[in-house]
């Protein structure tokens, strides 16, 4: 005999509460398939990093375990003003201002070259910005923007955690973007010449004398940019632990300090050329605060 019980229909409340519960289980079976990966592995921290190129679509993404408990990573990324704060110590992001229309957050950003320079001759581009999922136990924000530099398209930044053991969070962010015909030649050409000798982590042979052999090209680009945001986000939680009119200083001295564990990828400038450009990129836009 078969017997059919029929329910009240699932409201969207219930049914989103169901999806983030199953996403935060996809978390923590993802934390458990890496916890190798995260042990042992060629960056000396608990991080695992990739990238994918198909066709006209470059994708990248890092998972990582952040010694801070889950509720300060939490309060800390669900902010937009707060990724404005992380995003400025990357040292291609010149300006980045957080404004709210109603539920709408908008994130207008500048992005230059590694030198100082006016903004004006940066490009600048808007990034909208959601919390899709704030939980107890889970929390998901994204960052998207239609357009980019040089015709690129379909920006699209994910940032995912979940609690882990030892009062720590674990961290799964993703950053994928299209690239058309004048972003491939432009950047073809660039890694032609200038960047010829610009690498990211994924190791695709072994050179002479068993050296590892690093992916270069766009998806050398990508690894680079996805380490560098990750480390602005530890930098960030770190400097919490000081007074807010120290924290500027520190979380610029340690972004420092963490790229320099990886000087063959990420670095570009000297210590002081960095501070001084960021103390003044700060400094100018102090008043849109």
């Amino acid at each position: 005999m078969l017997t059919l019980t029929f329910s009240e229909p699932i409201g969207a409340a219930e049914l989103h509460a169901e999806s983030a519960a199953s996403e935060a289980g996809d978390m923590q079976i993802r934390y458990d398939a890496l916890r190798d990966q995260l042990d042992d592995n060629q960056f000396e921290q608990p991080i695992c990093l990739n990238s994918n190129l198909k066709d006209e679509r470059i994708s990248g993404e890092l998972n990582g375990v952040i010694v801070h408990p889950f509720e300060t990573a939490r309060a800390a990324f669900r902010s937009a003003r707060n990724w404005c704060e992380i995003m400025m110590l990357h040292l291609n992001v010149k300006s980045c201002h957080a404004s709210e229309n109603g539920s709408d957050h908008t994130l207008t950003v500048f992005v230059g070259g590694k030198q100082q320079q006016p903004l004006h001759s940066a490009y600048c581009g808007e990034y909208g910005y959601r919390v899709l999922d704030d939980r107890p136990d889970y929390f998901r924000v994204a960052l998207s923007s239609d357009r980019g530099p040089l015709q690129t398209r379909n920006y699209r930044i994910v940032l995912e955690a979940v609690p882990i053991e030892h009062e720590q969070t674990f961290i799964h962010f993703s950053y994928s973007y299209d690239f058309g015909t004048l972003a491939r030649t432009l950047k073809s050409i660039y890694f032609q010449t200038v960047g010829y000798d610009k690498v990211g982590f994924t190791v695709v042979d072994n050179g002479s004398g068993n050296r590892p052999v690093y992916i270069g090209g766009v998806r050398g680009a990508l690894e680079r940019n996805i380490m560098r945001f990750y480390l602005a986000m530890k930098a960030y939680l770190g400097a919490l632990s000081v007074p807010p009119s120290e924290r500027l200083e520190k979380r610029l001295q340690d972004w420092f300090a963490l790229t320099e564990r990886y000087p063959l990828q990420l670095r570009e400038l000297d210590k002081e050329e960095y501070l001084h450009m960021k103390r003044q990129e700060h400094q100018r836009q102090a008043p849109n605060r």
